[in-house]
């Protein structure tokens, strides 16, 4: 097994152990387990990017849909430690470290989804680069909506406030899922578009019939109606948020079956 590819049983066994520490201090007010969380957050960054840059140094096949989920959830993690930095968003770690862990344990297995040697490859780069920057920011967006979704509850239950200390007030959660989900649907759209022109660059069968292809546009539409629910409507609450996280499980789905389908 190369090297790269071992470098990943440790940092899916930190994201799960930065999972709990997280989940400690926020519900069960374990003082200094988050400061344990953010360490192996960090060493996990580390570990993921050295493996990312072993396998593109590796694999002539460089760059495919599993080092595209790969990335996602590094720039996701990496992300979220700057964030952490500037707003009070301790809260946040308990979504992101377990989405962390899913995404990469469901990738485990899956075909790696290269791209065969005769196509074309010049939309590849623009067309999964800008995939990998939506899906990131979205990847947030969904973390600080369930961030917003918690807190809520915890407002209106009158249980757990201490908790309310790792958590921003709602409208920075929600100031936040609005920016990141409009940038995450500006570069969602851009990777739709991208891959189309791809298809009939290359002269192949139109995609819209694909599942994964009716599954990335059922996520494009949940996140549309959310930007046109908050922004022209003016719903801020739950219901609106729920519609973010229902638009990521989709993506999620895409970004499996992509590789299913390889």
């Amino acid at each position: 097994m190369p090297a790269h590819a071992w470098l990943m049983a440790p940092v899916i066994a930190a994201y799960l152990l930065a999972a709990g520490c997280y989940f400690a201090e926020v519900f069960f007010q374990r003082e200094g387990c988050a400061a344990r969380g953010r360490g192996l957050l960090i060493a996990a960054a580390v570990l993921q990017g050295a493996a990312l840059v072993g396998h593109s140094v590796a694999s002539p096949q460089f760059f495919n849909m599993l080092e595209a989920s790969t990335i996602v959830v590094w720039l996701v993690v990496v992300a979220f430690l700057l964030l952490e930095r500037r707003v009070r968003m301790t809260a946040a770690g308990v979504f992101v470290t377990p989405l962390a862990f899913l995404i990469s344990v469901s990738m485990l297995g899956l075909p790696a989804g290269h791209v065969p040697q005769d196509l074309d490859k010049r939309w590849l780069w623009p067309h999964l680069g800008v995939l990998v920057l939506g899906i990131t920011a979205l990847g947030l967006a969904v973390c600080c909506a369930l961030v917003y979704l918690t807190s809520e509850h915890v407002l209106k239950s009158k249980h757990g406030v201490r908790a309310l200390r790792y958590f921003p007030s709602l409208d920075t959660a929600d100031r936040l899922v609005v920016c990141l989900t409009a940038f995450g649907l500006s570069m969602l759209t851009a990777g739709i578009a991208t891959g189309v022109l791809w298809s009939y660059a290359l002269d192949r069968p139109a995609p819209w019939t694909e599942p994964r292809t009716l599954l990335s546009l059922g996520a494009w539409l949940l996140f549309a109606t959310y930007l046109f629910v908050r922004q022209v409507m003016g719903w801020q609450g739950s219901r609106a948020k729920w519609v973010i996280v229902a638009g990521f499980g989709l993506l999620v789905l895409t970004m499996i079956g992509y590789r299913v389908a390889a």
